[in-house]
């Protein structure tokens, strides 16, 4: 026969006792629901008052924890940007030519990844290698740099529309004309882009054309066309001139 525990018993006892006196305190005078939900859940907190405060620690110290790395990678931010600049004041003093300021800046890309300083260090490589005429390079560089922006989306399409741009300098046509649908994905319907949109479209179309999709580029030039706007209406002239001129010749085939 199991040995009665004393202990077990009065405390079950002050429980059913507690239970009790929490009905009566539910029942009695005349609460509202509110007051009678307010209720329950003191009750609850008490009766479960260790798993409540362990609750509580736990979420203390995600938070902390949270806030705590969020600190940090200011602070990393910070220093990668002090690190650029002293290594921007260093690259000043090297003549143009110099062929170890790239590899200060490709060594700097390696050792850091904070956004705005790898970006910041990644489009002054990018114009090195414009001034060098190695498009190909400054293409992946501002792939590079358009697939590391989340927002503005007009930054992004800029970067992409100046990757098609190298791409085709350096003669890959199909690697252009997918920069520039990149590029067109990002401000496409919106009003303040629609300069950008139609000159764009204009490329997309052209390299369609000189790539044989004739169909296509027709479709696009025509989207040209189709573009308005009251504030800007005098810069679409000559985007639109150019794409029906191209629409014609390719319709003379």
């Amino acid at each position: 026969m199991a040995k009665f525990d004393r202990k077990k018993f009065r405390n079950s006892l002050q429980q059913n006792k507690q239970v009790q006196e929490f009905e009566q305190e539910l029942e009695g005078g005349e609460k509202t629901l509110l007051e009678k939900f307010l209720t329950k859940i003191s009750y609850k907190i008490q009766e479960n008052r260790i798993r409540v405060l362990f609750s509580l620690v736990f979420i203390f110290v995600i938070l902390s924890s949270l806030i705590a790395i969020g600190e940090y990678s200011k602070y990393k931010e910070k220093q990668a940007i002090l690190e650029s600049e002293k290594l921007e004041k260093k690259i000043e003093k090297l003549s143009e030519s110099d062929p170890s300021r790239l590899k200060e800046m490709e060594g700097f890309l390696q050792e850091h990844s904070s956004k705005s300083a790898t970006l910041r260090i990644s489009k002054q490589i990018m114009d090195i290698h414009i001034k060098n005429g190695e498009f190909q390079k400054a293409s992946q560089y501002a792939e590079k740099i358009a697939n590391s922006i989340e927002t503005p989306k007009e930054l992004k399409a800029y970067f992409y529309y100046l990757q098609g741009n190298f791409c085709e300098q350096a003669g890959d046509k199909k690697l252009s004309l997918e920069a520039y649908k990149k590029a067109e994905e990002q401000i496409s319907g919106k009003k303040e882009m629609v300069i950008m949109n139609s000159w764009t479209l204009f490329q997309i179309g052209r390299l369609k054309f000189e790539l044989g999709d004739k169909e296509g580029s027709i479709s696009d030039l025509k989207k040209v066309l189709e573009l308005d706007s009251e504030q800007l209406g005098f810069a679409l002239k000559q985007p639109k001139l150019m794409s029906t001129y191209l629409i014609l010749k390719i319709n003379k085939g």
